[in-house]
């Protein structure tokens, strides 16, 4: 376990469109930042090759201003790249883990493919615990969970020699995933399921995404038909590759408009519960998506 500060440290960099070597600057300054923070030689040096890739990316298809925050949560740093587009990149995240569909899109997308092994080499070394969210001043964040253990079971960057080749995905292919985080008179609402994905027991009212809906659209099909909630989408929280199914997961906050909840889906479901912050430990003992924790924390009355 690292030993973190009480306080978020903030920026460490800043640079706009303007700037001509973002990426080396953002290396030098978070290198420094991370030394001295007495993190270990591998965490920083696979820290900096991920928050690289991050700063690369956004540098070259966003817009500025541009920012690296430092931050700690739950006894961990994450590293935030800022930028002043407020949309999250959803086909470069599915870049990232599915470059079988990228190949297979044509000429439209082509430029598509570099970008997406920038986020393979994101993925393999933070081991899925990355992703984008929205903050609060509605701007774009991508962030990188940096840890101890962080290091272990590396991936070249692709001027090295040796290892395994990062363009092999562990994720699978299948449509995204649409998660509700449904919240209702300072709870959250929770489902658990007939069939257990793995160590996962409780989670969100989700769903896959149908072609040619939106990932907010699905959140609230499924919430309905899951559990008999109408409800309505108030924000994307993020986007990630969940680090236990693989799967191209959306989160998205919403709320009830009218109903009381009720398993629906009974093929599907075996129970639900409205679940209060104090709780949520005790039903997902392995924590949650980070932007979607730091959504509770705001709207949850503990």
């Amino acid at each position: 376990m690292i030993s973190v500060p009480a306080a978020a440290r903030g920026p460490v960099y800043r640079w706009t469109d303007h700037t001509n070597n973002p990426t080396g600057e953002a290396r030098a300054v978070l290198r420094r930042v991370l030394k001295d923070l007495g993190l270990s030689s591998d965490v920083i040096g696979d820290g900096i090759l991920a928050v690289s890739e991050l700063v690369a990316n956004a540098h070259e298809h966003a817009c500025g201003p541009y920012e690296v925050h430092l931050r700690s949560a739950a006894g961990r740093y994450i590293c935030e790249i800022h930028d002043g587009d407020p949309l999250l990149p959803v086909d470069l995240y599915a870049a990232a883990s599915s470059k079988a569909e990228v190949a297979s899109a044509g000429a439209a997308i082509g430029s598509l493919d570099e970008r997406g092994r920038g986020l393979c080499i994101v993925n393999e070394l933070a081991r899925g615990q990355w992703g984008y969210r929205v903050t609060d001043w509605g701007i774009k964040a991508a962030w990188v969970v940096l840890a101890e253990g962080f290091g272990s079971n590396r991936y070249p960057h692709p001027g090295r020699t040796g290892g395994a080749d990062v363009t092999q995905q562990n994720t699978d292919e299948r449509p995204g995933i649409a998660a509700a985080i449904v919240v209702h008179e300072g709870c959250v609402l929770m489902v658990r399921r007939r069939v257990s994905e793995g160590q996962l027991s409780w989670q969100f009212p989700a769903g896959e995404v149908e072609p040619g809906e939106a990932r907010e659209d699905a959140a609230v099909r499924e919430t309905q038909e899951e559990t008999g909630l109408a409800v309505a989408a108030v924000k994307l929280l993020g986007e990630r590759v969940h680090p236990k199914t693989g799967r191209l997961m959306s989160y998205t906050a919403c709320e009830v408009l009218d109903g009381t909840a009720y398993v629906a889906d009974t093929e599907e479901l075996a129970e639900l519960s409205w679940v209060a912050h104090g709780e949520i430990p005790q039903y997902v003992p392995e924590g949650l998506f980070e932007p979607v924790q730091e959504y509770l924390d705001a709207v949850l009355v503990s």
